[in-house]
């Protein structure tokens, strides 16, 4: 999605008012959450981390545990200590991240 920025730009190029952008930009914020875009599961919410996680290059990334991926050494986590964790240890390195919100395209 834009930037307020861009859209203030964007309207004032048109010549529309800023309460019209606000309610443009009121109305692409209601769509977006209404459809799931911009919202982010809840910490405590494993498994819905873990599905968005799926969706991320971490799926692909290795795990701390051989033959695990990272999103699946993140839901073991998650499940263990209750909320989503930012990163998890790793034999190999001193942690690896579970923040899959960073690699969402």
């Amino acid at each position: 999605m834009r930037s307020p920025i861009f859209l203030i730009s964007l309207f004032a190029a048109l010549g529309l008012g800023c309460s019209a952008a606000d309610d443009f930009t009121g109305d692409l914020n209601r769509i977006g959450e209404s459809i799931g875009v911009g919202s982010r599961p809840e910490p405590g919410d494993c498994n819905g981390n873990y599905t968005e996680c799926l969706g991320t290059a971490l799926q692909s990334a290795t795990g701390n545990t051989h033959g695990h991926s990272r999103c699946q050494s993140c839901l073991a986590a998650c499940r263990a200590d209750g909320r989503w964790p930012s990163y998890v240890r790793s034999t190999r390195s001193s942690s690896l991240t579970c923040q899959w919100w960073q690699y969402v395209d």
